[in-house]
């Protein structure tokens, strides 16, 4: 399998193109006896992992690993290949499940109103409550970006006359000045000496992680991960602690 000509630089834009997936995912309909007329779609994905981009053509193997055909759900191990041989992706599990010929044709009717048949999140304004307007001043802890979307936020909020402490990705752990300080993302330590040291004396009104905006153009994976989402479970973490004292 290949993405089509008019796709074939659309790939340098993915770790591994959707369209190319998809079709990858058709290997699963081999190994269903022939004239079943049963319709699998798939339904859940585990164990996904891509140890190299797609380039050119590559090859699908899917097994069987629970189920008979026939039943509501059927789970296979799928493995994608290079041209060479080469294992460029797995998944641990891939559950498909059964619909039925009916169910798809009732979709396909409504294809006018298929914004209606997804999901979307969307955002309200809302006005300010009054009970909110009323709370007074307290403490913001914002882990800033180096957009300056956090130093930005932290004007508006002394504005206010709240407090705002703004926390950096470094090596170690260290207070820059009196409303600055920098810890390590990859230290689960370090999150709970900020809170002590800054939240003690503080009526601790938020949290805001900004960390996770700069990770499109990091270089390392494994370190923009650690500053995104290590780093927002140690905030959790951290937080938990202070309230078990």
């Amino acid at each position: 399998m290949r993405l089509p000509d008019t796709q074939a630089d659309a790939h340098t834009h993915y770790h591994f193109h959707p369209a190319l997936l998809d079709a990858c995912l058709q290997a699963v309909g081999a190994v269903l006896p022939t004239g079943d007329a049963n319709l699998y779609v798939p339904l859940q994905i585990e164990g996904f992992c891509c140890n190299a981009q797609p380039n050119g053509a590559v090859w699908s193997f899917a097994q069987l690993i629970q189920g008979t055909p026939g039943l509501e759900t059927l789970t296979f191990a799928l493995h994608i290949f290079d041209a060479d041989g080469g294992l460029i992706a797995h998944a641990d599990k891939v559950v498909m499940k059964r619909v039925s010929a009916a169910a798809l044709e009732r979709v396909a009717g409504q294809a006018d109103k298929i914004d209606e048949l997804l999901y979307a999140l969307t955002w309200q304004q809302q006005p300010l409550s009054a009970e909110a307007s009323t709370i007074g001043p307290g403490h913001w802890l914002i882990f800033a970006d180096s957009h300056g979307i956090g130093t930005a936020l932290a004007e508006r909020l002394i504005q206010h006359s709240d407090h705002c402490t703004l926390v950096v990705p470094g090596a170690d752990y260290q207070q820059i000045n009196a409303t600055q300080w920098q810890i390590s993302p990859q230290q689960s330590d370090h999150f709970q000496r900020l809170i002590a040291d800054t939240a003690n004396d503080k009526s601790l009104r938020g949290v805001v992680q900004l960390w996770s905006a700069d990770d499109a153009g990091d270089a390392s994976p494994i370190a923009a991960q650690a500053r995104s989402l290590a780093s927002t479970l140690h905030i959790a973490q951290a937080l938990m602690h202070m309230h078990s004292l």
